[in-house]
């Protein structure tokens, strides 16, 4: 079968097909894929198990804090290297929200609250800018937004509105810096 296919095919359509496999080859994505030696190469391995090793080791002591229900501040800080590192590890995000109800929040004043929920907000943004289309980020930004004190009472309509407001000013901003279109449902 294989030799008629190519007795049916004229020398110019092979050497074509040929030549624009080599190209798939060497290209992706428009970007030309460098040639490496095999130390070059073995390099790249070394250092690629060198993340990797970091990474299962931070997970592991993150997930220890977690089962210890660690709720310090220290505990906080490795969940934000982890997050830096892998945004979509769900049950970090879970973890971290934990931290701040059960830790961070407790006996700390509203405005101390607002502050460390603002410096959330910031640093989901940063994360959104770079990965747009991670749920887990977005819902962490919500439930930052969600969580602002609004003062003592119940709750105004003004702040929900500015809560909606701020959660669809961040689909825009990360919308305009990012080429991806992304589609994220608001929550009523």
């Amino acid at each position: 079968m294989l030799e008629k296919y190519k007795c049916d095919r004229s020398q110019s359509q092979l050497s074509h097909l040929l030549a624009d496999r080599s190209y798939h080859q060497t290209k992706m994505h428009g970007i030309k894929r460098a040639r490496l030696t095999e130390e070059e190469r073995e390099a790249r391995r070394r250092r690629e198990l060198s993340k990797t090793d970091e990474f299962t080791k931070l997970s592991d002591a993150t997930l220890a804090r977690k089962k210890e229900r660690d709720w310090s501040r220290d505990a906080f800080d490795l969940t934000t290297r982890l997050l830096q590192i892998n945004p979509e590890f769900y049950t970090i995000w879970n973890y971290r929200r934990l931290i701040l109800l059960n830790g961070l929040f407790v006996n700390a004043p509203a405005e101390l609250v607002k502050d460390i929920l603002l410096d959330e907000l910031g640093m989901t943004m940063s994360a959104l800018k770079a990965h747009p289309k991670v749920y887990w980020i977005w819902n962490h930004r919500r439930w930052c937004l969600e969580q602002i004190p609004y003062g003592p009472g119940p709750v105004s309509e003004s702040h929900m509105l500015w809560v909606q407001v701020n959660f669809t000013v961040s689909i825009l901003v990360v919308t305009r810096s990012s080429p991806r279109s992304i589609l994220v449902p608001i929550r009523n």
